[in-house]
């Protein structure tokens, strides 16, 4: 039997199915965002490559979250009502947004990288609300 142990991981609900769908001995739809975690779980020391990716709306407009490890940043209305970039090393709490302070340019521009590639400006999880998809050429 295993040793119980405790292992801090970056967990989006995304992976939630995969990961209880991987223990059920299931195959995950096709298609299904995120991974399983229990490669994580069978192996606390593993390789941690994924960042997890949230989305809420404030009012009318999204805030799209990417949080991996160390960080967590946020655009709101893709970047018009704001930005936020937290080091959760130093600042778990989340008391100081680092996203203007020039020595972080680097981890902003990589994070907005993941959070594009994740939600593209056409992606219907941009859309104000009561505004139409907009249709593919």
């Amino acid at each position: 039997m295993a040793t119980p142990c405790v292992t801090l991981v970056t967990w989006g609900r995304l992976r939630s199915f995969g990961t209880l769908a991987d223990f059920a001995g299931l195959e995950p739809p096709k298609g299904l965002h995120g991974a399983s975690l229990r490669p994580l779980l069978d192996d606390p020391t593993a390789a941690r490559d994924r960042p997890a990716f949230t989305q809420v709306w404030r009012g009318s407009f999204p805030g799209h979250s990417v949080r991996t490890e160390r960080w967590r940043y946020t655009e709101w209305d893709g970047g018009k009502q704001g930005v936020e970039l937290y080091d959760h090393d130093a600042d778990p709490h989340e008391y100081a947004n680092l996203a203007k302070d020039s020595k972080h340019a680097q981890t902003v521009s990589d994070m907005k990288a993941l959070a594009k590639a994740n939600w593209p400006a056409d992606s219907y999880s941009n859309m104000r609300v009561g505004q139409p998809k907009a249709k593919k050429p």
